[in-house]
């Protein structure tokens, strides 16, 4: 069973896959991921149809694209490093088709128990393992007892201090802003709805029904979105689209509202802070973390 399969040892103590799901929930950047992962499992079983067989080899080819693997054979070696098969790829590819097709929106919170493998399947094909369980390697080096990590590295921030300086650090990704978010298949669908709203000013709901594409909005801060598209997001006018967005899955466009700056002395901002604080004095040590698997976390905030 995936959720209590170990990922970390560090000295005495083993950590499973639910521990790193459990810290990741509790993270701000990366909870919207989580449950947008989440959504995708829903979408699927939700799902009574045949899935595009084309839309799944598209979805798959996107995936080893990104991952740097050319051949059948190389992606089969590397999905064993991490305890997949090729049938794990494609029941991510069925999962991302489905949400692709409705953007389905995880119902109520995280069910980490009833999604565990197919969270793991996805971070993997998405090739964000590090990313996720970097707050897992954090509470490892605290100190922290498995089963208890989020409880531990909360007690422990509450020991740091929120310097000025980290809090100056932390402000450009904490411009925060609301937005309107399509998902496309590929780079060419999404510049060609860039044009439809910049140039012929249609409204991005209407579009995205029209298309259909996968719709969303919501607020949310510079730092909560992948670090690849922020230099894009920080540059972005209100109501300006951003250049096509690439993932796996296909390419985004975000047309932000108006940016706000946060208050450094804000509740949120002050932990966030601790947690810079908390992660520098820690830096150097990731050689004490035994991975299960071809982990490579660097705790550096810009790692």
């Amino acid at each position: 069973m995936m959720l209590t399969r170990e990922i970390l040892r560090c000295g005495d103590r083993s950590y499973t896959w639910q521990d790193a799901l459990d810290c990741a929930a509790v993270e701000e950047g990366l909870r919207p991921l989580l449950r947008r992962w989440q959504a995708a499992a829903q979408a699927a079983a939700l799902f009574d149809g045949e899935p595009d067989p084309s839309a799944l080899q598209e979805l798959v080819d996107a995936c080893r694209y990104n991952l740097g693997l050319e051949t059948a054979a190389a992606t089969a070696s590397w999905l064993g490093q991490w305890a997949l098969g090729i049938e794990d790829l494609g029941e991510f590819a069925v999962r991302e088709a489905a949400w692709l097709g409705s953007c389905h929106q995880a119902d109520g919170g995280l069910v980490i128990a009833e999604f565990a493998t197919a969270l793991w399947q996805t971070a993997v094909c998405f090739g964000m393992v590090d990313v996720l369980v970097r707050p897992l390697a954090r509470a490892a080096l605290t100190g922290a007892e498995p089963g208890r990590c989020p409880e531990v590295v909360e007690a422990a921030l509450g020991r740091q201090e929120a310097g000025e300086g980290a809090r100056r650090l932390l402000a450009p990704d904490l411009l925060s802003f609301d937005y309107q978010w399509l998902h496309l298949a590929n780079d060419e669908a999404a510049a060609e709805a860039r044009c439809c709203l910049m140039h012929d000013g249609e409204d991005a709901r209407e579009l995205a029904q029209r298309i259909p594409a996968p719709y969303q909005t919501g607020h949310a801060a510079i730092g909560d979105w992948p670090r690849a598209w922020r230099d894009q997001l920080r540059s972005a006018q209100a109501g300006c689209a951003t250049p096509p967005l690439r993932d796996v899955s296909g390419s985004a466009i975000i047309l932000p509202g108006t940016k706000h700056a946060a208050d450094l002395h804000a509740e949120a901002v002050v932990r966030q802070a601790k947690l810079v604080s908390l992660t520098q004095s820690l830096n150097g040590r990731e050689n004490e973390l035994q991975w299960a698997f071809p982990i490579g976390v660097r705790l550096s905030m810009d790692a």
